[in-house]
């Protein structure tokens, strides 16, 4: 239902201009549904934010756009304020976020029906910073205790380089996401 209503909001927000949707298609087939699910929780946020990098850049009509508008919600929110901040070949001018985690999560409310399911609801819920489930399950990636921000910043591979906290900033996302026309949190 949130693709369709997502997918509609989309086609109406900008009439008249081409548009490409990057998110986990409900018509594929369950195989190609149950391997995009798969990727989205066990692909590190970095490396899914470099695929989606690539697969606009292979769009021709992105290569050429001037101008690039960009929609996402939940986790998609962090790939494409990603693409931001580190896919500057790709000229964003808005960002528009539903949801998204950005400033990080300190409980996953995942709905442990599977075996599976309550496996990586355990791990992200108890042993988000454990270099294992870093590397394993991309939302321990954006995971933030903050009655412990000291093991955050030391054990969280992704979200404090992100939102740029360390010591060493990084001027670039900064430089990026200030060109924005807008940035829209929802």
């Amino acid at each position: 239902m949130m693709a369709t209503n997502f997918r509609s909001q989309a086609g109406t927000a900008q009439r008249g201009n081409f548009q490409n949707l990057i998110l986990i298609d409900y018509d594929s087939s369950l195989r190609e549904l149950e391997q995009r699910l798969f990727n989205c929780v066990f692909t590190e946020m970095n490396e899914q934010i470099q695929e989606a990098c690539i697969e606009i850049k292979a769009v021709p009509v992105f290569s050429k756009a001037p101008i690039v508008n960009m929609m996402a919600s939940s986790q998609g929110s962090m790939i494409t304020r990603g693409i931001v901040q580190k896919c500057t070949q790709v000229m964003s001018k808005n960002l528009i976020h539903f949801g998204g985690p950005n400033a990080g999560v300190s409980e996953y409310p995942l709905r442990a029906t599977s075996l599976l399911c309550q496996i990586i609801k355990s791990a992200i819920n108890q042993e988000y910073y454990w270099w294992f489930a870093q590397d394993l399950i991309s939302p321990t990636e954006y995971w933030r205790d903050y009655s412990n921000l000291t093991d955050f910043m030391k054990y969280s591979i992704f979200l404090p380089d992100f939102n740029n906290l360390k010591e060493q900033k990084n001027p670039d996302y900064k430089k990026q996401i200030t060109s924005l026309d807008h940035l829209v949190l929802f």
